[in-house]
């Protein structure tokens, strides 16, 4: 079984607790899908603000292509 270390916590798992990232080297992310998950929760929780943005810009964005499709 193959395994590889995680950036977060150091510790070697099994390449498929990995997301898929092709920009790296060997494909994979360089956080287990577990600790991603985390570190986007602690993220959202920390800035409020700035994931509320986010949010509004993506969702104008989405009506603004489907009042044009309609």
């Amino acid at each position: 079984m193959k395994t590889k270390i995680c950036s977060c916590c150091g510790q070697a798992y099994p390449i498929e607790e990995f997301g898929k990232n092709c920009q790296a080297p060997d494909g994979l992310a360089y956080y287990t899908l577990k600790h991603a998950a985390r570190k986007q929760r602690e993220f959202r929780l920390a800035n409020p603000d700035s994931t509320k943005a986010a949010r509004e810009k993506y969702l104008a964005k989405v009506r603004a292509r489907n009042l044009a499709a309609r």
